[in-house]
């Protein structure tokens, strides 16, 4: 079962590099096509501080998904190690 956490922890990271990779390139693009325009700089800040946000859930999601999933590995093994003739299933 360790193979399963294993592949939730590569998941997991993929994602979170893969949601940094996207905010990075969002900010760049952001920068890149910045104007001098107080509005435009009031906008773009917006935009960043947003895409952090969806940053920061995400990896809070993930977090919480590998929680659950570590959690339940450890009870299938539990599981497994109680006797069959236990009368519990």
């Amino acid at each position: 079962m360790s193979i399963y956490v294993s592949a939730v922890t590569t998941t997991v990271i993929v994602a979170a590099l893969g949601a940094a990779a996207v905010a990075l390139v969002v900010v760049l693009a952001l920068l890149w096509t910045r104007r001098s325009s107080r509005a435009q700089d009031d906008r773009i800040a917006a935009a960043v501080s947003d895409v952090n946000q969806r940053v920061e859930a995400t990896l809070h999601e993930l977090s919480a998904a590998l929680e659950r999933a570590e959690e339940e590995l450890e009870v299938r093994r539990l599981l497994r190690l109680l006797p069959h003739g236990s009368g519990l299933g």
